[in-house]
């Protein structure tokens, strides 16, 4: 039997039958897509609403500290962590995990600013992201870790100021993904919030305490001499020196009842 060859109204209807298939693959594709990106943006913002639940159950900026390097190690799969607060003198270590031997120098005073992507995280407001390749180190380390081969800083910004710094170490080479990098800004930026409602809830309660101190050592100094101005009063009162002197010193005595009630 002949072969029936291809005619040229053939081709072309197969060419506009392709061209249609690979619009439809496309379009599925991207639909495939698309809904996959869906799917894990409604995870994100559940694990945030975990996180926030987590951050608001506390007003301590210690505890605040420690949930965002917990779920930041959970989520991005690092290393090793640590997270703190920027001081003038440097970073103070507020929690930190998977490190042995390398912060013991720091554990008593501060991380300091000179390390490349804490100072530029810092001065630049931006997350840094590091491996021995971008810094042509030679050594063993490109920063805490031992033998750390990446290294991502995030920037904790509390409207115009820098106020702390995540800190992730990885030995499985520089893996962190803009996804991971996207998550992490997110997460510090949620934890900024809670971290300055700590610090300003340690604040008011340090002015209260003042407040309190206060109060008890003007009381106190106004109280020791109290009992002799009282006893001298009620003599006043009881008409020994004439009527106007009782009369100013009945005054003079509600005056130090009135004292006397003072907190202590």
């Amino acid at each position: 039997m002949d072969k029936i060859p291809f005619t040229k109204e053939d081709l072309e209807l197969l060419t506009a039958f392709t061209s249609q298939a690979a619009v439809a693959l496309e379009n599925a594709r991207l639909y495939t897509l698309t809904d996959q990106q869906l799917a894990a943006r409604v995870d994100e913002l559940s694990v945030m609403q975990r996180i926030d639940r987590e951050l608001n159950t506390s007003l301590d900026i210690t505890r605040s500290m420690e949930i965002t390097l917990d779920w930041a190690l959970r989520q991005s799969g690092a290393d090793s962590g640590l997270v703190g607060v920027v001081e003038s003198e440097g970073v103070r270590i507020m929690a930190d995990r998977g490190y042995q031997e390398e912060l013991t120098s720091y554990r008593d005073s501060w991380l300091p600013l000179d390390l490349p992507g804490l100072r530029d995280a810092v001065q630049k407001e931006k997350t840094q992201r590091l491996s021995k390749q971008d810094l042509n180190k030679t050594q063993n380390s490109i920063g805490l870790l031992t033998d750390a081969e990446g290294q991502v800083v995030i920037p904790i910004r509390r409207e115009d100021d820098v106020i702390g710094v995540l800190l992730l170490e990885t030995l499985q080479g520089n893996t962190w993904s803009s996804d991971t990098q996207a998550f992490l800004s997110r997460l510090t930026d949620h934890a900024a919030i809670a971290i300055a409602n700590a610090q300003l809830f340690s604040q008011v309660q340090a002015a209260d305490l003042a407040k309190t101190e206060f109060i008890s050592q003007v009381s106190h100094e106004l109280k020791n001499p109290m009992t002799s101005i009282k006893g001298y009063t009620e003599l006043l009162a009881g008409g020994k020196v004439g009527n106007k002197g009782a009369e100013c010193a009945e005054a003079a005595l509600k005056m130090v009842t009135l004292l006397d009630k003072l907190p202590k």
